[in-house]
Parts: structure tokens; C-alpha cells; sequence
């Protein structure tokens, strides 16, 4: 979001070269303080139970009534992992323990300056209750997915991909870009491993 006034001082903001960072910053033209514009954190959840993934319909624009993961901002003071089972609550009245979600996927998207971090976990009931963001939510088999109702056309992809190592029984995390000169994806295959960062 642009900055048009400095929270700080109320002066008008203004954008210069800042030779530090070598590139164009917004700056204060009272008090000079640099307000660095960062990509935004969004979070995704892919939810299962029995080999179906959890969609929900999306109630608001953009593209309302089209189906996606359930997923959205970051909000402070929360971990990504807080996140996503937020965001898997409001949309679909799902809950999951955070601890229990594991990394799956992280794409870029530079165009749109925002970064999205999926996990993906399982329930053992498929109860949902959808929120005031969702029309829908249900879970899908492969062959039931809405395939032409999908929210974002990279969607399909990541889809196919999250069954077919569903069905392997191997999932990889998945470093992606996507933007109109094309995309990329690198996985690895990294084994999980508890430890206990306190010291």
C-alpha cells in the first residue's frame, strides 16, 4: 500500500533514489524517514480427509463464487503456521492444531509484490461451517474438483500436483514464480525433523 503522509511526523511523503538501497524508496520531506514497501505474506491450507482437499467458494470479490484453498493475509504477531489455521477457521469452520501443519508449497508472485506460504495437514472428520468470506466449503476427490471454477488458473496446477504426491504417498516443498515471462518450480525432498531451538 502506498504511503502518501509520514505516520510519523505528518509531512507529505515523496519518492527518491535512496543510494543506500539503490532504488527508489518513499521518503519523508519532513523528516527524511524511509518507508520501505514490502511484499505481502499470504497463507494457504490444504486440508484432507480420506484423499479429498478441502475448497471453499469465495464469497467476496475478487472472484466471488469461484473456488480455491482456503487462505489470506497474515495479521501481526502471528507465525504462518497461525495463519493458515486462522484463515482455515474463518472461511470453513475447520480447526487444525498449527504445530501439526506442514510447509508445502512457497510461490512468488513479484508482479503483485506477494509471497504465498501453503501447508497442508488433515482432519479426521469432514464437518466444515462455512464464514461470512466463503458460500461454499466442502472436501473434494480429484475427479470432483471444479475444475472450470477454479479462482486462479495456477491453482489447477498445484492441484494436480498436491495428488498425484498425495497418491505417491511422497510430498516434496516446492519453491514456484509466477508472472507473465512464465514460471518455475524447484522441489526438494527434505525429511522432517523435531528439535528444540531454546538451547
Amino acid at each position: 500500500m502506498a504511503v502518501n503522509f509520514c505516520p510519523e511526523c505528518g509531512a507529505p511523503v515523496t519518492r527518491r533514489w535512496v543510494d543506500a538501497d539503490e532504488r527508489e524508496r518513499a521518503v519523508c520531506t519532513g523528516c527524511q524517514r524511509v518507508h520501505y514497501e514490502n511484499p505481502s505474506i499470504l497463507v494457504t491450507a490444504m486440508i484432507t480427509w480420506q484423499q479429498r482437499v478441502l475448497m471453499c467458494r469465495r464469497a467476496h470479490e475478487p472472484y466471488s463464487g469461484l473456488w480455491c484453498a482456503p487462505g489470506g493475509f497474515m495479521e501481526q504477531e502471528e507465525t504462518l503456521e497461525e495463519a493458515a489455521a486462522r484463515e482455515l477457521v474463518e472461511e470453513t469452520g475447520v480447526r487444525v492444531d498449527p504445530d501439526e501443519l506442514t510447509l508445502y508449497t512457497i510461490t512468488n508472485l513479484p508482479t503483485i509484490s506477494e509471497v504465498y506460504v501453503v501447508f497442508r495437514g488433515s482432519v479426521s472428520e469432514p464437518t466444515v461451517s462455512i464464514g461470512a468470506e466463503s458460500l461454499d466449503a466442502r472436501f473434494f476427490s480429484q475427479s470432483e474438483i471444479p475444475w472450470q471454477e477454479l479462482a486462479y488458473p495456477e491453482l489447477s496446477s498445484y492441484l494436480r500436483l498436491f495428488f498425484r504426491e498425495q497418491a505417491s504417498g511422497d510430498f516434496g516443498i516446492h519453491l514456484s514464480r509466477a508472472d507473465p515471462a512464465g514460471g518455475f518450480r524447484r522441489s526438494y525432498r527434505i525429511r522432517a525433523a523435531d528439535a528444540d531451538w531454546r538451547g
